[in-house]
């Protein structure tokens, strides 16, 4: 009896106790769903600056790469349109004056040429006087050998580390010291003997001077002429300088060695030039011998586009424009029928396309990257702005194929650039109007701001954990809701996907 007085009086007092003491603070759940809120805010902010920051830096990349093709590449492409479009075609027979300050372009033969053995150092002259060498021509270079031993390296293997050795006698223009050799001393790895140690008794380049050892003499201008020999055309220093068509010839005979270095030697003569054999005396070579090759540059038929000048001279052409561009002076050496295949030769060297192409998928990059936080909330809108933007980029290229193409002396590039800025600027738009038509479908609201989920607890009926959508009124949706887009359907009006919907009240521990 005693006990249960005892086990009564504790409970009481217990629950006295109980009533007395203040009630513990309940942390309310939104704390933690404003965390939420903020740390995916604050994801979304870094995101969104880092894009921004690359797009914006491809977009400075491409107004350079644009800039800098439009100093550098443009220039060739616009004096390749230019010519396509103006340059005349003069006749190979007669020089027309009325073509006089005019752009033209002519095939025609070569009719005279300079000998260039007179203007070589006597000792060559000599030499080429002896083998019966009038060498005319454009340009003329001349090397002095001697016959060496020489190291041959081959090497196999993805990372070429196999190498074997080998030595053989071959014709050098310089010194070779065999004190170099890999297997100059003793026997090593890809090495099958050890090296020649066996060197000339005099050193080439104690032979004579340099300017004999080896130079170069070009034609003078004015001095090659083609068409007709009585009123031909005369080319300029530029235009025989892209003569490059070259004839090689290997002298050597005793005569002439003697006639070069003033020492008799047992040689051989070898002359190739114009694919015409001369005389050719043969000897078994030694170490030391000389031997003198010469390289002539020489063309018998020349295609020109450059400028007629007075007297029938050709030189550089200037467009009278104001957009850069560069001189119009080229030759190409051959027959060609046409100014367009003639422009195709140089047109390979144009990489003006290339560039531009680049700096215009740059800029579409840029814009996309920039402008690629607004679609985070709707891919599809996003896929819609590349989209718009790709096109934009696409069109400002073909637009500016156009213009370069008929006009010629437009700023292209910045043309290019402004088209695509108004295509980024005309998909933003279009993404910010079907943003706005996307919150108004379903919030009767075209306020484009993100409307966040937040998590409620279970129901009286279920365990489940309901989403809810919080409008704009504060209340909020039950994202498991079935969707109904019919019209009257249970009396609901066709405001809205969710605007006929009763809105479920929030939970008392959700409520602020």
């Amino acid at each position: 009896m005693l006990q249960e007085l005892d086990i009564q009086r504790a409970t009481s007092v217990s629950s006295q106790v109980k009533r007395l003491a203040p009630p513990l603070p309940r942390i309310p759940e939104s704390i933690f769903e404003n965390l939420e809120v903020e740390s995916s805010r604050s994801r979304n902010i870094s995101a969104c600056g880092w894009s921004c920051c690359g797009g914006i830096l491809l977009i400075l990349i491409s107004f350079w790469t644009l800039g800098w093709n439009e100093a550098t590449n443009s220039p060739k492409e616009n004096s390749l349109v230019y010519a396509f479009h103006h340059a005349r075609n003069a006749s190979c027979d007669y020089v027309d004056e009325n073509n006089n300050d005019h752009l033209i372009w002519l095939s025609c033969p070569v009719i005279a040429s300079p000998i260039l053995a007179e203007d070589t150092p006597l000792e060559i002259r000599a030499t080429l006087s002896e083998a019966g060498l009038e060498l005319r021509g454009t340009q003329l270079e001349w090397w002095v050998e001697m016959l060496q031993w020489t190291e041959v390296k081959v090497c196999r293997g993805s990372r070429k580390s196999k190498c074997i050795y080998r030595y053989e006698k071959a014709f050098r223009h310089y010194d070779v010291d065999p004190s170099t050799f890999h297997c100059a001393t003793k026997i090593r790895s890809g090495c099958s003997e050890v090296a020649p140690a066996e060197q000339p008794q005099l050193k080439l380049a104690e032979l004579g001077r340099p300017e004999v050892l080896h130079g170069v003499v070009r034609a003078a201008p004015d001095s090659v002429i083609i068409g007709n020999p009585r009123n031909g055309y005369l080319l300029s220093q530029d235009l025989i300088s892209q003569i490059d068509t070259k004839a090689e010839a290997q002298l050597i005979n005793a005569d002439g060695a003697a006639a070069l270095l003033g020492t008799p030697r047992d040689l051989y003569t070898d002359l190739t030039f114009n694919e015409s054999s001369a005389r050719t005396y043969v000897a078994t070579p030694r170490l030391g011998d000389l031997r003198l090759r010469v390289s002539a540059s020489r063309s018998d038929f020349v295609s020109v586009i450059g400028k007629q000048e007075a007297g029938g001279r050709l030189g550089p052409y200037v467009i009278p424009t104001i957009r850069r561009s560069e001189p119009i002076e080229w030759l190409l050496s051959g027959d060609h029928a046409d100014l367009q295949s003639l422009l195709h030769y140089h047109s390979r060297e144009d990489s003006a396309a290339f560039w531009r192409l680049l700096g215009i998928f740059l800029m579409w990059l840029g814009t996309a990257l920039l402008l690629s936080p607004l679609g985070e909330a709707e891919p599809s809108c996003m896929a819609v702005l590349c989209v718009a933007c790709f096109a934009g980029a696409v069109l400002s290229s073909l637009l500016a194929t156009i213009s370069a193409t008929l006009f010629a002396s437009l700023p292209v590039e910045l043309f290019m650039a402004a088209i695509g800025v108004a295509a980024a600027v005309f998909a933003w738009r279009s993404y910010r109007s079907s943003r706005g038509s996307y919150y108004e479908y379903y919030y009767g609201s075209d306020v484009s701001v993100e409307m966040p989920l937040v998590a409620g607890g279970p129901y009286d009926d279920d365990d489940h954990v309901h989403w809810f959508e919080r409008r704009l009124d504060n209340r909020c949706i039950d994202s498991s809701d079935d969707e109904d887009d019919d019209v009257g359907k249970g009396g609901l009006s066709s405001k809205g996907r969710h605007q006929g919907r009763q809105s479920r009240p929030l939970p008392l521990h959700l409520r602020e």
